[in-house]
């Protein structure tokens, strides 16, 4: 993870998106900093329950090459998010950070998920959650506890504890 990382990763969406469109960082450039910092910082943090690296990847070239090809694009185009593991995405395992659904694989995506990838929005993963999102602090079974990045051991909150 470098210095370069940290600035792609702490700019606003929107102007990542603004950047993205004038050709000034490419999704790919983009994706692969938030992949590093994902790499980096979730065996400490435990945000991620689950990351979708190589999908993220897939998407980011593709996102390139239409931002290359110069056509129409929505509006999150390139830019990198993560998904809450309350929320379904077809095809991606959502266990609601549980152990009694944790092989639950939903054909259909929930409509906040479509309309990110309708956006143009590059999915990095899946965040921890309490255990079907009822608890006010990111710690379960399945997964443990989320940290704040700011203060390691200090609980990120709920519901979207690996979120924030």
């Amino acid at each position: 993870m470098t210095s370069a990382d940290d600035q792609i990763c702490f700019l606003p969406a929107t102007e990542l998106a603004q950047l993205i469109r004038r050709r000034d960082l490419s999704p790919v450039e983009v994706t692969e900093a938030y992949l590093r910092r994902i790499e980096a910082r979730n065996p400490v943090v435990n945000a991620y329950t689950l990351v979708l690296g190589d999908q993220a990847m897939e998407a980011a070239r593709a996102a390139e090459k239409a931002v290359m090809a110069g056509g129409p694009l929505g509006p999150l185009h390139g830019v990198p998010v993560s998904i809450k593991d309350l929320d379904d995405m077809a095809g991606v395992p959502t266990s609601m950070g549980s152990w009694a659904v944790h092989d639950r694989v939903p054909k259909t995506s929930a409509v906040a998920v479509e309309r990110l990838l309708d956006a143009g929005a590059i999915v990095l993963g899946k965040t921890n959650t309490p255990e079907f999102g009822h608890k006010g602090i990111t710690d379960n079974l399945r997964f443990g506890p989320t940290s704040t990045p700011f203060a390691i051991g200090y609980n990120s909150g709920g519901s979207s504890g690996g979120s924030a």
